[in-house]
């Protein structure tokens, strides 16, 4: 059976080593207002409004919105999105950083014909410009431009859709809710890329079908798949907690 791969992409290809708080910091500070990294509050306030942001509880205006408000006390935000916007981009080339092996591996994927694409929550272009940072030419879906967000099962079809109709489809994530539980429920293979050594799975989410220490790994996985494309078998499945 064909094979198309999709990935994550924050923490499964590459990180950004919060850029978005970054950006956030440097808007406020711009705005008159220091926040200092020890300031434990006010950058809890910062994640959480850019993870609701990213699952797609709030729209990035909204997200924006609500941080310049709590720290101005006022609603003249929409210069200020564009500002942050800018920002961002500025921050790419020296926040985003691809992943070991991330590069090798598409490369493979391309030698080998396997058809592969991003599947990733954030905001457009800024998920798009990412993504090309570290080079990656494939399609790349971003939940702000679909209107659906993982772990919903739409956003996982929007992915099958870029693939042949007869692919059985493998999906690489470093998120057990969202990447694991939401591509199995969409009925993909759930490759869950264990980038902290270490850390346990939470027994609420259901197993995945393989896992990775390394992006690298996924190519023996592929070549032990077997008929039905399942996934060859690398390592123990995670501990669970």
């Amino acid at each position: 059976m064909k094979i198309a791969v999709g990935f994550d992409f924050d923490h499964t290809l590459a990180i950004d080593n919060k850029l978005e708080r970054t950006a956030l910091i440097a808007l406020a500070k711009e705005q008159g207002v220091v926040i200092g990294a020890t300031e434990v509050a006010r950058i809890a306030q910062i994640d959480t409004l850019l993870q609701e942001m990213r699952m797609g509880k709030l729209s990035l205006e909204a997200a924006i919105a609500g941080f310049l408000h709590s720290i101005r006390k006022d609603n003249r935000t929409a210069a200020l999105v564009e500002r942050f916007k800018e920002i961002c981009y500025a921050l790419i080339p020296h926040h985003v950083v691809a992943l070991p092996g991330a590069n090798q591996l598409i490369d493979e994927l391309d030698r080998r014909g396997i058809p592969h694409a991003i599947l990733t929550n954030g905001w457009s272009p800024l998920q798009e410009r990412k993504a090309q940072a570290i080079r990656y030419d494939g399609e790349i879906l971003v939940s702000d431009a679909l209107g659906v967000a993982k772990p919903s099962r739409e956003a996982f079809a929007r992915l099958a859709a870029a693939f042949p109709g007869d692919a059985k489809i493998w999906y690489v994530g470093d998120n057990p809710a969202s990447d694991v539980r939401g591509s199995m429920q969409a009925g993909c293979e759930a490759i869950w890329y264990h980038e902290h050594a270490g850390v346990p799975y939470p027994s609420h989410v259901p197993p995945p079908s393989a896992v990775i220490d390394q992006l690298l790994d996924l190519v023996p996985l592929l070549e032990g798949a077997d008929a039905d494309g399942k996934p060859g078998c690398l390592e123990a499945m995670p501990k669970i907690v």
